[in-house]
């Protein structure tokens, strides 16, 4: 299956896992505090985590990421994204209401297009500004009630602690976009490092973590541990390792919507007239942001030179690559990079083998590199919008290296050929 079409199917189930499991807790009534809950959830999706790891690669990618320089990264990523993920919505949750608690935690996807600019080095259009804040405003709608009231300023401090969780949800995502590590490795290091501080946490603080095992609190713990903590993480970060940022948060904010809709079919929840209104605005969300799993983002490259030439990072493309040695140029917070060339305008013989280095590699699509597959160039080229006369120059490895590389065809050839942004960039 093409990585695109994987990505879309992933970023499916997880749409579906994450509106069905707040039904089935609500179906099933959550009787149990925030501490046990979270420690006892993490404890399943430890074993989840385990399994999923050893069926993907056997392992190969946690124990990879004590070995290449990716450990710290991936550790702050993992503690972030689940730990204090988790353990901050809890406790805001508990100061204001689930309504108010899932508008001001979604205000992730804001700070993700705020954030991966800088992390990233990939530019945000205000096309993709535009289609998250009607998306916002929808699930502002749903929440509130159709009143768009103020908050309470006595959840004030509750608010600020949904919003720090939202910042550590965003700078675990981008964390983990940045440094290509295995998804079911990165997710095993996380839960075990997050059961660790959950442990260590109740520890301190003398939380009493005795539950009566009910069948609702049995049905919450496994809910979470396996389906939110478990499986759904891994689908989260897949997903985003595969598509553009602003379109799989996006997405996401379909998810209050969608458990309002299924709410009614199933357990007779009220339909009021606003979801229509919020409906419509998600609508036009998707459809500003409807074709930006075709393109690549743009770069930000810090060379003065290749200021002016559209510079693709196309890393999402070797996701699936088993290549030892692609991703040894691939792995920690190196990118892939593409640029293009009119190689019938252009002063340009397709010859670029002498643009090889330690820490990257340089090829072309009509050239590719040996590990390197047909599916993939075919992935690239479409990503990067390649036309008949035009060649994708492709790098690998570290950025200032690639960038350098690609200075060096910039200047060797006619610069008037190569494709450059334009101000028509961010038009719907």
């Amino acid at each position: 299956m093409e990585t695109k079409r994987k990505g879309f199917l992933v970023l499916a189930v997880l749409v579906l896992e994450s509106v069905f499991v707040p039904i089935a807790l609500d179906v099933g009534g959550l009787q149990i505090g925030v501490a046990p809950l979270l420690l006892y959830s993490l404890l399943i999706a430890t074993g989840i985590g385990a399994l999923a790891s050893y069926f993907d690669d056997h392992g190969k990618g946690f124990f990879e990421l004590f070995s290449r320089k990716m450990f710290l990264p991936m550790l702050a990523a993992g503690l972030l994204g689940y730990a204090a993920t988790m353990l901050l919505q809890g406790l805001g949750t508990v100061g204001t209401n689930p309504s108010v608690s899932a508008v001001v935690w979604r205000s992730w996807v804001i700070m993700l297009a705020i954030l991966t600019p800088v992390m990233l080095k990939q530019r945000v259009t205000r096309k993709e500004y535009l289609g998250i804040g009607l998306g916002m405003l929808s699930v502002y709608l749903v929440m509130t009630g159709g009143t768009l009231v103020s908050i309470n300023t006595q959840e004030l401090p509750f608010i600020a602690m949904l919003l720090l969780s939202g910042f550590a949800m965003t700078v675990s995502t981008l964390l983990m976009k940045r440094y290509s590590a295995s998804t079911t490795g990165f997710n095993l290091l996380a839960v075990v490092a997050s059961l660790a501080f959950m442990a260590f946490f109740v520890f301190v603080y003398h939380l009493n973590i005795a539950v009566s095992f009910s069948k609702s609190t049995i049905l919450s713990i496994l809910l979470l541990g396996v389906m939110e903590t478990g499986l759904g993480a891994i689908l989260y970060y897949e997903a985003f390792k595969r598509l553009n940022n602003a379109f799989v948060g996006g997405s996401m904010l379909s998810v209050p919507l969608l458990t309002v809709f299924f709410s009614t079919i199933l357990i007779g929840t009220s339909l009021a007239t606003y979801y229509i209104v919020a409906a419509g605005l998600l609508a036009v969300a998707m459809f500003v942001l409807r074709d930006l799993p075709s393109k690549a983002p743009q770069h930000i490259t810090s060379s003065d030179l290749l200021r002016g030439v559209w510079m693709f990072d196309i890393t999402s493309a070797f996701v699936d690559n088993k290549s030892e040695e692609i991703n040894t140029y691939i792995r920690g917070d190196n990118r892939a990079l593409g640029i293009k060339i009119n190689e019938r305008k252009a002063q340009y013989d397709g010859d670029i083998s002498s643009y090889e280095g330690e820490n990257y590699i340089i090829f072309t699509d009509k050239n590719p590199h040996p590990k390197v597959s047909r599916q993939e160039i075919e992935f690239i080229r479409g990503i990067m919008e390649i036309e008949n006369g035009e060649t994708a120059v492709i790098g690998i490895g570290k950025t200032p290296q690639i960038e350098s590389a690609f200075a060096k065809i910039y200047d060797e050839n006619n610069r008037n050929y190569f494709t450059k942004t334009d101000k028509f960039t961010n038009k719907i």
